[in-house]
């Protein structure tokens, strides 16, 4: 085997180890966050936002509104697989150059979610539904830090949940991403629906009270610059790539 296969081999498998690694992470993250919110429940305040002010309120975590946020989700991905379909099925590229451009996807997805977790372990936002509130009896975070390390505390009320996970939003840099791979991959005629999709995935963050509307409007700024600089200035998606479009003025 040349050294170059090799090559692709390493590339390959340390592309699976950082999106493993990054997931992991994630999930301690999310539990140092909890863990934050709870050193800060004395000084526990929901922020005043614009959006919470002038939109309507769709019933929090457990409303329709987050139904459909969670839901609307779900189908950014759902076309996500779709659109690695089409590239097998229709534009009869091979599969493993389809699984590949899956793998870069996470990658890109991946970075995005380490910067998220960087941002929201670092300060301490309180958020506004009520399982996350001090006066909850779902709400208990772990007591000391080391606790976040622990398996046991993944069947505490809250541990994986949001609570603290706010900055930036997770929903909306997944829709984001998916919109433009789509508008990268296939051409501007996905640049309407796309937005159109995105802009009611932020409707229903905001209004479901899943995050601020500040989360919202920095997704929206750090998730196009990421694309654009891995995908457009790294070997990310390879020749496989036919580029029809920019990223930096879609989104």
């Amino acid at each position: 085997m040349s050294s170059l296969a090799n090559l692709f081999i390493f590339m390959r498998a340390a592309k699976l180890v950082f999106v493993a690694c990054s997931a992991y992470g994630r999930i301690i993250a999310q539990r140092v966050a909890y863990w934050m919110a709870g050193v800060a429940r004395d000084k526990y305040a929901v922020l005043y936002d614009l959006g919470y002010t002038t939109l309507p309120d769709y019933g929090g975590q457990h409303g329709w509104g987050s139904l459909l946020n969670n839901a609307l989700v779900y189908l950014f991905y759902a076309l996500f697989l779709v659109g690695l379909f089409r590239e097998y099925h229709c534009d009869a590229r091979p599969l493993l150059k389809v699984l590949e451009n899956f793998l870069d996807g996470a990658v890109v997805v991946s970075v995005l979610g380490v910067m998220r977790s960087v941002a929201y372990t670092v300060t301490a936002v309180p958020t506004a539904w009520d399982m996350c509130r001090p006066e909850n009896e779902a709400f208990r975070p772990p007591k000391r830090l080391i606790d976040v390390f622990s398996y046991g505390h993944v069947d505490i009320p809250g541990a994986d949940s949001c609570c603290g996970d706010m900055i930036f939003s997770g929903h909306m840099m997944s829709a984001l991403s998916v919109a433009m791979y789509w508008v990268h991959f296939y051409g501007k005629e996905w640049y309407i629906p796309g937005v159109a999709m995105c802009l009611v995935q932020a409707y229903l963050i905001i209004t479901s009270h899943a995050h601020y509307t500040v989360d919202v409007v920095i997704a929206w700024y750090i998730t196009p610059m990421v694309w654009t600089l891995m995908v457009e200035k790294t070997s990310l998606f390879g020749a496989s790539v036919e580029s029809r479009s920019s990223y930096a003025p879609v989104l």
